[in-house]
């Protein structure tokens, strides 16, 4: 996945952002937890919680990932020190080396929801279009799902 350095006045690394559009929070933290030795310390239950939902230690120095306001669509990680260190770059080399999970799993469901909007429309607009002809007198063919201008039979009468 892209990463977006964050630099200091100097210039200097001192954290990235990784785009949210394709990965949750979830997601985000179970990266920064396949990181070779990292240890979770904070991991956010709830929804949106707070902004700081994920921390975690790589090679004894701490780091936190972050959504800043609540609803931004890049996740922040730094470390505390806000200092380029190698932890950081290997931090940052495990994002950016993660494919993202959520395109590939949403496309099946996309496709789910678009077959089945469309079932749902093409048997409602047939639903409507018996309606109206019998409404109108007419007879429905299922076979062609078309009105027929006569009217079905009739019953005899009876004397």
């Amino acid at each position: 996945m892209k990463t977006y350095d964050l630099r200091d006045d100097e210039g200097r690394l001192v954290g990235f952002e990784i785009s949210n559009t394709l990965l949750t929070r979830g997601q985000a933290c179970r990266v920064a937890q396949s990181i070779p030795g990292a240890v979770l310390t904070l991991r956010s239950k709830l929804f949106r919680d707070q902004d700081v939902f994920c921390r975690f230690t790589v090679s004894g120095e701490a780091f936190e990932i972050e959504e800043p306001f609540g609803d931004n669509s890049r996740y922040h990680v730094c470390g505390e020190k806000l200092a380029r260190s190698e932890a950081l770059l290997v931090v940052r080399q495990a994002f950016g080396d993660h494919p993202n999970w959520k395109t590939p799993s949403m496309i099946p469901l996309a496709a789910v929801i678009c077959f089945f909007t469309w079932q749902g429309i093409t048997s409602w607009t047939e639903f409507l279009a018996q309606d109206r002809c019998l409404d109108a007198g007419g007879r429905w063919n299922s076979g062609t799902r078309g009105c027929s201008a006569t009217p079905g039979p009739q019953p005899a009468d009876h004397k």
